[in-house]
C-alpha cells in the first residue's frame, strides 16, 4: 500500500513532461500519453523484474531541450547510449569527481530553474487561473514540498519530495476543486 502512490506520481510525471515538451516544441503531445504511459508501465515492470524501483522520463531532459533546441528523440537516444558507455569508464567517473561541487550545484541550480521556468510556461500556454484559491494553494503546497525536498518516512518506505509534492497536489486538488453534479436533485412533491 505505501508503494503504490509511487506509480500515481509516475503517471503525473510523465504527464507534465508531455505538457512540458509539447509547451516547449509548440506541438502538443496529449495524443502519444498512452504509448508514454505503456513505454512506463513496461520499463518500470522490467526494473521491478531486476529488483529496481519504478522509473520515468528524466525532467532534466526538457532542461537540456530548452536550452539546446535539439528536440530530436534520435539524438536522446544516442546520448543515453553514450552516457550508459562512460558510466562503464572508470576514467570518466574520476573526471566528474573532480568537478568542485559548488560548480555542480550552480550547474543543478540553473537546470531546475530552466525546468520550473517551463512548468511556468505551460501554465500561462493553459490560461491556468491563479486568482482562485483552490488553483493557488495546491501549486504553492507542492512547490513548497518539491523545491524544500518534504521527505516523509511511513512504515519504513521513504517517500522523497517529488513523491510528498505530487500526492499532496493531487489530493488538495480532489479536495479543493467544485465537483458539478449533472444529476439533479429530485424535486418535492
Amino acid at each position: 500500500m505505501l508503494l503504490a502512490p509511487v506509480g500515481l506520481v509516475l503517471v503525473a510525471e510523465n504527464m507534465g513532461h508531455l505538457k512540458a515538451i509539447g509547451a516547449v516544441t509548440g506541438h502538443p503531445l496529449d495524443s502519444l500519453a498512452g504509448r508514454a504511459f505503456m513505454g512506463d508501465g513496461v520499463a518500470s515492470m522490467l526494473a521491478a523484474s531486476l529488483g529496481g524501483t519504478g522509473v520515468t522520463t528524466y525532467v532534466e531532459n526538457i532542461g537540456v531541450m530548452v536550452l539546446s533546441r535539439v528536440y530530436s528523440t534520435l539524438t536522446f537516444a544516442a546520448a543515453g547510449c553514450f552516457a550508459i558507455l562512460l558510466g562503464c569508464s572508470p576514467f570518466f567517473g574520476a573526471l566528474l569527481r573532480a568537478i568542485p561541487e559548488p560548480v555542480l550545484s550552480g550547474l543543478a541550480i540553473g537546470l531546475f530553474g530552466l525546468i520550473a521556468a517551463t512548468m511556468v510556461r505551460v501554465w500561462m500556454d493553459n490560461n491556468v487561473d491563479f486568482s482562485r484559491a483552490a488553483t493557488l494553494f495546491p501549486v504553492g503546497v507542492a512547490l513548497v514540498a518539491g523545491a524544500g525536498d518534504l521527505t516523509l518516512t511511513i512504515g519504513g518506505v521513504t517517500l522523497g519530495g517529488i513523491t510528498t509534492a505530487t500526492i499532496a497536489a493531487v489530493l488538495l486538488n480532489q479536495i479543493l476543486t467544485p465537483r458539478s453534479n449533472s444529476r439533479e436533485p429530485p424535486s418535492c412533491p
